[in-house]
């Protein structure tokens, strides 16, 4: 097993009773453990974003050569056809259903 490195910090009051609590708690068995914990969730969290924003930049960049090749579409003038096409099928009348 590794040797692992001792490192002290200081914690507010706050976040003291909020690591005491934890232990106390049974959750974890020390101190440490919560700490180690609370890292690694940081560093999950920053994993996820660095996806997600990864994710965001390459779809802008999709669009943006979409609206380059002027793959676009009028988005109002759309949802305005759109409505007229559901109000249209709204009126239409439906088959009735034979009763058994």
């Amino acid at each position: 097993m590794a040797r692992e490195a001792t490192l002290s910090v200081s914690l507010t009051n706050q976040l003291k009773s909020y690591v005491l609590d934890k232990v106390e708690s049974g959750q974890f068995e020390s101190a440490s453990e919560v700490i180690r914990q609370g890292l690694r969730t940081m560093q999950e969290q920053e994993q996820r974003e660095k996806l997600f924003w990864a994710d965001l930049r390459k779809k802008v960049k999709e669009a943006r050569t979409a609206i380059a090749e002027g793959d676009v579409v009028d988005g109002p003038e759309f949802m305005r056809s759109t409505i007229v096409s559901l109000k249209a099928k709204a009126k239409q009348p439906t088959a009735k259903k034979k009763r058994s």
